[in-house]
């Protein structure tokens, strides 16, 4: 489902673990092909597999399942995205099901249990926080977040004559918090429903259209234990700017997060027998995300649009495959604070309640994520196959207050060349696959225009602008890797799977912090004056296939 959980993708099918941490996100966005990108996302919808099963002619009833557990570990030295933190631990169980009943439908469902550790989190309380930047709470403290993860998902497909109709839902719960003053806690909910429907045309073409919607709610409670332990609470709305009533010093904070998303999607798939092959989709997602003080409700909103065109075209020639695939993700948010007045609902009892007399837009945020590849596939004899594949990655944000007129962009392109072999024994007892990928990323345009006018009152526009800017400013190589093994029995097979990465480079000479610091702390920070750039990710997981 394209919705806002994007921890069960269809990435995690086939390496369980490896989006629940930063870094394994940014594995999956450098290292998976393209054009398994694209058909992973179709699979996540439930008709897919019916209209499948038809345009592959499939009279068979088979039935697939998979059960894994899998760990994961990551680090960052040098500049990171603090509200991310800069390293990760994470270990778990996944499983995943397709039962065929023929005539009667398809029915799939998947469900995973993690837990682990994010390190380093700083001026941040919340989880998931790019959903709702830049409207976030945090205090000047940081640390680490310990955190269970809890996953279900399922759909039911069914045919009708050349009509396939589906249904799918999935519910993704966390619970997440810290064990060091102030101690925050999150409870994180997504409840997710969508259908879909879907025509095998005369022609051999498929074409289906899906919409969702998505429920998401965090609550956040970040409070001291010591008695009498009080500090400032920030509450965000960009650029280092601060809401200075509300960012109270207090023994704790609250706030709830609400976020409706919902969405469409339109995919087609060219006939399963021709040399040229085209699977092409379109889709349009819309997020709705307001917050809920202990007093105030709907203090701040954002507004979000997302377009995700995606193509991949295949021709086969005898034993060669030629393979061009583009998937991008255009988002564009705005941000809104309401103006509320205080009025008296009953002057005999002293009770106040507030109401909305106005409301400013000045945040704006654009983000655009593509990629690009090329890809060249040659199957020799005795089922040995070699790949290569060139791949372009291109990555744009631009973050502006309309009102003082700030502007932040990065513009970066990543070039990686990824060669990949997989082979069957002829026995078919053994299988095995592995890929290693090169690459680089350059830093073709960044600009940092803010300048804090009014100075009586501290900012933190290094901890909350500067440091996400300085982070993607910055020039590295990457070297990537993936290998899996397995062995088949009779009725199952079990194998291991180890994937990782490692980049090192540093930040851009002139991208330097040259102000004072509002509100120095200890929580974990960049160098306002020079950064290296260096990370390393591994995932392992050990499964069987039935």
């Amino acid at each position: 489902m394209t919705s806002l959980l994007t921890a069960s993708s269809a990435f995690a099918q086939q390496n369980p673990g490896a989006t629940l941490s930063p870094s394994g996100g940014r594995y999956a966005g450098i290292f998976e092909s393209v054009h398994h990108k694209i058909y992973a996302q179709m699979q996540e919808t439930a008709c897919f597999h019916t209209i499948q099963k038809q345009r592959r002619a499939d009279t068979s009833s088979c039935s697939t399942a998979e059960v894994s557990v899998f760990g994961s570990a990551g680090e960052l030295d040098g500049d990171f995205l603090v509200y991310q933190g800069n390293g990760s631990r994470d270990a778990g169980i996944y499983g995943y099901g397709v039962k065929d009943y023929d005539k009667y439908g398809i029915l799939y469902g998947k469900a995973f249990y993690a837990s682990g550790k994010h390190t380093g989190i700083s001026w941040n309380a919340m989880r998931f926080p790019e959903l709702y930047l830049p409207y976030i709470i945090t205090d000047s403290t940081g640390g680490d977040s310990k955190y269970e993860t809890y996953c279900a998902q399922g759909g039911y497909a069914r045919r009708y004559e050349n009509w396939h109709f589906g249904f799918d839902f999935s519910f993704y719960g966390e619970q997440a918090w810290r064990l060091t003053d102030p101690r925050s806690l999150n409870n994180v909910t997504f409840l997710t429903f969508q259908l879909s429907a879907g025509k095998f045309l005369d022609n051999g073409n498929s074409l289906w259209l899906s919409t969702y919607y998505t429920r998401n709610k965090q609550y956040l409670h970040d409070r001291y234990w010591r008695p009498g332990e009080q500090q400032r609470f920030f509450v965000i709305y960009g650029f280092g700017l601060y809401d200075n009533k509300e960012s109270v010093v207090a023994f704790g904070v609250s706030r709830m997060y609400y976020i409706n998303n919902t969405g469409v999607k339109l995919s087609y798939l060219s006939p399963e027998n021709r040399a040229l092959k085209t699977a092409v989709s379109l889709g349009y997602d819309f997020k709705k995300m307001y917050t809920e003080e202990s007093d105030i409700v709907k203090l701040y909103n954002t507004r979000n649009h997302s377009i995700t065109p995606e193509f991949s075209v295949s021709f086969i020639q005898g034993k060669w495959l030629l393979r061009l695939s583009s998937l991008s993700e255009i988002l564009m948010r705005k941000g809104y604070e309401n103006i509320l007045e205080r009025y008296m609902t009953d002057v005999a009892n002293s009770t106040y309640d507030y109401r909305k007399i106005a409301e400013k837009q000045n945040y704006k945020f654009s983000e655009i994520k593509s990629q690009n590849s090329l890809r060249v596939e040659y199957s020799a004899a005795n089922n040995h196959k070699f790949g290569i594949e060139a791949i372009a990655n291109v990555y744009r944000r631009n973050e502006k207050n309309v009102k003082y007129h700030y502007d932040v962009e990065n513009l970066n392109i990543t070039p990686t060349i990824k060669t990949d072999y997989k082979a069957d024994s002829h026995s078919g007892k053994h299988t095995f696959s592995a890929g290693i990928l090169y690459g680089r990323q350059f830093a073709i345009k960044h600009n940092y225009d803010v300048e804090i006018r009014n100075t009586a009152i501290p900012h933190v526009d290094f901890q909350t602008c500067f440091a996400p800017y300085a982070y993607f400013a910055a020039e590295f190589g990457i070297v990537a890797g993936e290998m899996s093994y397995q062995y088949n029995f009779t009725k199952f097979s079990v194998g291991l799977r180890l994937c990782g990465f490692m980049s090192s480079g540093s930040r851009i000479d002139d991208v330097k912090y040259d102000k004072s610091i509002g509100y120095n702390s200890v929580c974990p920070m960049i160098d306002p004056a020079f950064g290296t750039h260096d990370e390393k990710w591994i995932n392992a997981s050990l499964f069987i296939n039935f």
